[in-house]
């Protein structure tokens, strides 16, 4: 067959399978979709002021929705056994705010049809799906079908726009109260994927509804809902994934037109232990068209017996035309023929056994070379890493940590949640005294690292300020909480030590030589980077220990509110700031240490 004429006899059978609302799919020749909206462009412009207010209102609503989910996390009390017959309701109608959770669409949305939809509520609080459905086609020469209307949920999502999935586990029944018209819906559920070939996957399933004035309860096994994509069924069926489900819709499109109403009262979710289907479809595995013709062939030639005298020569043709097979079978009976095959069967078998040995030997050549060129590169490698790790010990040079000034260092922190209980029971007078033991440790551990240098160590110069950070912040919270300090000047200080803090794990982990991992990022004694604090950061911390002992001996020597106090708040603000601004701009406020030369 010409290429022309199977195209067109392909493109026939297509339109003839493409006649219904969910059609056939062809071999698609790419899988990458370019836009998850298909190519229907829906965003708009927004100012940036309008998006301004817009975020702040919602910024209130993410709030309460991370509010309940740290609740429900710190209850910690999920669904253990679902209960057979108890309905677990998902979406239920009754005010404005549950309209919201759906998107309301239809082909006259886009320009591409005449339909009419809408979602609102009725006198009795259900929600009301109607509209009026039109399959008139508009006269512009690209589309070729229309008249469909639909209802879809919102993307399942947690606090501050993150997606998440409905789990649907533990369940085999979709339950819904609904009043329709008499007319067919299509039920959809979608389990979009994170990459772009799984977004349009959705399983479906049809709600018959009787008209009338009665509610109906339909209860439909998750089972029979059968798998397909932009609308075509698949080959390949397979159940659905239900703790990866993102939306549910409702859809019709059953091309009469007019009028449709439907009111539906809940959706929900229920456990039947009595439905033990897992799958109502076959689970076909397609086979390509080299495996169907060889089967073919095989199962043609096992009926040709040569058993009587009379033998059969036969010859097989095999086109391979859209994926299927076509064979011709010839039978002759003349003895000549029948010796001269027998002959050339036998020569054909001799030469497939000898074409099998030698290549049986070729690959056990190739087999032994590929195993000794393995054992090389295994060997290899392990040189290699060898040589890696002896070259990453080197890179830094250990220390001793365990010294004088690192262990006043430790105490002054350990004592630093000491200090802040005796300043919160109000006990002034020892928590002062408790301070200026903290102050001598302070004086005493950069003297003796400054006399004795094998008392100094790189990982002092890191922990000496911090011992400085944490006693300070301590302090300033504490006696906040006293009412000694105002709470501005202790939030300024606070943020400042908390970004200096963090900077310093960050350059711990950019000065760390690979491999970086927990165990040498949290190795003592690899120092990796030395800091040098600046002149101005000095003086404020010097500040800072003046403001809170004055501060701190103000109950004891009864000078609380002293205008001299309040002159201190703001030099020592002012202090912190330029001290901040110090550590940004400054070129040498740490320093990288690099491979230790070798004498």
């Amino acid at each position: 067959m010409y290429p022309l004429q199977r195209l067109l006899v392909h493109s026939f059978k297509i339109k003839q399978a493409n006649k219904n609302l969910i059609h056939t799919c062809a071999t698609l020749r790419t899988f990458w979709e370019k836009d998850d909206k298909g190519g229907y462009n829906t965003k708009q412009h927004v100012p940036f002021k309008e998006r301004m207010r817009q975020g702040l209102h919602e910024l209130k609503e993410e709030i309460a929705l991370w509010k309940q989910e740290m609740k429900e996390d710190f209850e910690m009390d999920p669904i253990l056994v679902n209960r057979p017959g108890e309905t677990d309701i998902v979406w239920k109608f009754g005010d404005e705010e549950s309209l919201k959770k759906w998107v309301v669409t239809s082909d006259s949305d886009h320009g591409e049809g005449f339909s009419t939809c809408s979602l609102s509520l009725t006198n009795n609080k259900k929600g009301l799906f109607s509209g009026e459905l039109s399959t008139k086609v508009p006269r512009d020469g690209k589309v070729k079908r229309s008249g469909y209307c639909n209802i879809k949920t919102l993307r399942a999502r947690k606090s501050f726009k993150r997606e998440t999935y409905l789990n649907w586990m533990g369940y085999n029944m979709l339950v819904m109260r609904v009043r329709g018209d008499g007319r067919s819906y299509m039920l959809n559920i979608s389990t979009r994927g994170y990459y772009d070939i799984l977004w349009n996957d959705m399983y479906h399933y049809v709600l018959y509804t009787r008209g009338g004035p009665y509610w109906q309860v339909s209860r439909i096994p998750f089972s029979k809902f059968f798998m397909a994509s932009k609308g075509r069924v698949q080959d390949k069926q397979h159940p659905i994934a239900l703790n990866r489900v993102t939306n549910f819709g409702i859809s019709i499109g059953d091309k009469v037109n007019g009028p449709f109403s439907l009111e539906i009262d809940y959706i929900g979710i229920e456990y039947d232990p009595n439905h033990t289907e897992e799958f109502a479809y076959e689970l076909i595995k397609i086979m390509n068209s080299f495996k169907i013709s060889s089967i073919f062939v095989n199962k043609l030639l096992r009926r040709c017996h040569f058993r009587t005298c009379i033998n059969l020569d036969w010859n097989i043709s095999v086109n391979y035309i859209q994926g299927t097979s076509h064979s011709k079978f010839f039978c002759t009976t003349s003895n000549k023929e029948n010796e001269e095959y027998t002959r050339h069967k036998t020569l054909v078998k001799d030469e497939f056994k000898a074409y099998i040995r030698q290549n049986t030997e070729k690959l056990r050549d190739t087999e032994q070379k590929l195993k000794q060129k393995g054992t090389v590169i295994l060997q290899d490698i392990k040189e290699t890493t060898d040589k890696v790790k002896g070259k990453v010990e080197e890179v830094i040079e250990r220390e001793n940590i365990y010294t004088i000034p690192n262990f006043l260092c430790v105490s002054r922190i350990l004592i630093s949640p000491y200090l802040g209980v005796l300043i919160v029971q109000a006990n002034f007078d020892f928590a002062l005294a408790v301070l200026g033991i903290a102050a001598v440790t302070d004086l005493l551990d950069g003297w003796i690292a400054r006399t004795w240098e094998s008392q100094s160590s790189k990982v002092g110069s890191f922990l000496d300020p911090m011992a400085d950070k944490v006693l300070i912040a301590t302090l300033f919270l504490t006696l906040t909480y006293a009412d000694l300090i105002p709470i501005a000047l202790t939030s300024l200080i606070v943020l400042r030590d908390v970004c200096l803090v963090t900077a310093g794990f960050v350059i711990r982990y950019r000065s760390l030589p690979p491999p970086r991992t927990l165990s040498r990022y949290f190795d003592a004694t690899h120092a990796t980077a030395q800091l040098a604090p600046t002149f101005i950061s000095k003086v404020n911390t010097g500040v800072q220990l003046l403001l809170v002992g004055s501060t701190l001996a103000a109950p004891v020597f009864h000078y609380v509110g002293h205008p001299a106090l309040e002159c201190l708040w703001y030099i020592t603000g002012a202090t912190t700031l330029a001290a901040g601004f110090s550590y940004i701009f400054s070129k040498n406020t740490y320093r990288i240490l690099k491979k230790v030369p070798k004498k």
